[in-house]
């Protein structure tokens, strides 16, 4: 993962930037294989989670993204990507996020979020500075719940103790519990490497999204 040279296109910079007030906002493109076009001038300091943000390619269908640092001062971030489920613990840290200009979703230590958009979307992101941050984000091909068979996303809703869902957009969170978070501690320690690695964690993918539709 790293920055892309040159400029995202332009439907993307339109998209992204449309309705930023200004301030300290920084815009980025987030593309299919998770790596950030930034749409405003690069700032050290202001991009610092870039430097932090790693993303592993396990399968075409899954992508496994690490952000694991402490930022300095409050980054505040407006994210466009194309389709997704997402499916993030959140280890440490705080601040929030929202989808579409909709409701902020206050994230807390201990946390799952799960974020689906069947479409490209746009968010707003804020990381608290000052205190450690610790995210594991699992990232899945678009019809990946189709094909496994999985009717849809809405009956999870009632599992979620927070919905800030826009539309057809889900953003969803509540508390993790053991089994996410035993999960989320097996991925960040696995020291597989080659084809056992990736056999591994989309193994243990696969098992945090059944224990979200078990909820």
């Amino acid at each position: 993962m790293g920055i892309k040279d040159g400029a995202a296109r332009p439907d993307d910079r339109a998209g992204c930037l449309s309705g930023i007030a200004g301030g300290d906002q920084r815009a980025y493109v987030l593309d299919a294989d998770c790596n950030v076009l930034p749409l405003t001038a690069v700032d050290t300091a202001g991009d610092s989670w870039i430097e932090h943000f790693q993303s592993e390619r396990i399968s075409d269908e899954l992508r496994i993204n690490r952000l694991d640092f402490t930022p300095a001062r409050d980054e505040n971030l407006v994210i466009a990507g194309p389709p997704t489920l997402s499916i993030s613990l959140l280890f440490r840290g705080s601040g929030r996020v929202s989808v579409d200009s909709g409701q902020f979703l206050d994230l807390a230590t201990d946390m799952l979020v799960l974020f689906h958009s069947p479409h490209a979307t746009r968010g707003s992101n804020q990381i608290h500075g000052g205190q450690p941050v610790l995210c594991l984000d699992f990232r899945f091909a678009p019809d990946f719940v189709a094909r496994l068979g999985v009717p849809g996303l809405a009956p999870l809703i009632r599992a979620f103790t927070l919905n800030c869902s826009v539309q057809d957009t889900l953003l969803l969170g509540r508390p993790m519990n053991a089994a996410l978070r035993q999960v989320g501690y097996d991925v960040l320690t696995c020291r597989l490497v080659g084809v056992a690695r990736k056999v591994y964690l989309q193994a243990k993918a696969l098992e945090l999204f059944g224990h979200i539709v078990g909820l």
